[in-house]
Formats: C-alpha cells, sequence, structure tokens
C-alpha cells in the first residue's frame, strides 16, 4: 500500500485505545451531569460518574486509560479520577 491509498485517521477508536495522554481544550457542561472534555487531540469525552469534582481547567494534562469491561478512566492533575466515555 502506498501514501495515496492510506485512509485518515483521527486516532484509535474506543475499541483501540489502552492509554493516551492529552490537554484540555474545552470543558462544557454534559446533560446528565458532570463535564464534556475536549481534548487537543480531536476527541471528546463525557464524565459518566460523578462522584466527585474532577477540578480540571483548560490546558491541563488528562491521562485516559483502560479500565474493566470495556470502560476507560480520566486522571485529572488534581489526582481524581471518574470513569468516562468517549464521544468522538
Amino acid at each position: 500500500m502506498n501514501g495515496t491509498q492510506l485512509a485518515e485517521k483521527t486516532g484509535p477508536g474506543p475499541a483501540e485505545l489502552k492509554d493516551l495522554t492529552a490537554h484540555v481544550v474545552e470543558l462544557s457542561p454534559a446533560p446528565a451531569g458532570g463535564v464534556v472534555v475536549d481534548l487537543d487531540n480531536g476527541q471528546r469525552w463525557r464524565q459518566t460518574t460523578f462522584d466527585q469534582d474532577l477540578m480540571l481547567k483548560v490546558g491541563d494534562a488528562v491521562h485516559i486509560r483502560r479500565a474493566t469491561l470495556g470502560s476507560f478512566i480520566l486522571g485529572a492533575p488534581s489526582g481524581r479520577f471518574a470513569h468516562v466515555a468517549r464521544v468522538r
């Protein structure tokens, strides 16, 4: 396969993701509570557990890793964690 046949890709899909580190470029409230986090790699993640405020701000580096049963956990610089789901 040559370079002209490669499909453009914006990153691994949720099934392929093991972990990633990226920076927050936008935060918005999620409809059911928590936040929606837009990252500098073009991905968008929605918080799915609301037991604690992640204390995120634009520019923060976050780490997202695969957890059990196909879920994902976002770790914030504050040391807090929450389950998240990929929106985009």
